[in-house]
């Protein structure tokens, strides 16, 4: 649930086997609102794809970044 009073929302990734141009609109939106959004990995490899080919994994704050086997 986002909501402008939220100061931090972590969400775990670590288990996302599909994401599309929808996940991360809404990656995009939630780190547009005040607060911070920090995604925790490993990232699969679906999803370090997509943030790689749209260009924007760069634009989240990202911990235990690694590639997940």
């Amino acid at each position: 649930m986002r909501s402008s009073q939220t100061e931090r929302l972590l969400m775990d990734l670590t288990e996302v086997t599909f994401a599309d141009a929808a996940f991360v609109h809404e990656l995009a939106a939630t780190h547009d609102l005040p607060g911070r959004l920090v995604l925790i990995g490993p990232l699969t490899s679906p999803v370090r794809r997509l943030l790689d080919i749209t260009g924007t994994r760069g634009r989240f704050h990202i911990v235990f970044d690694q590639i997940a086997a």
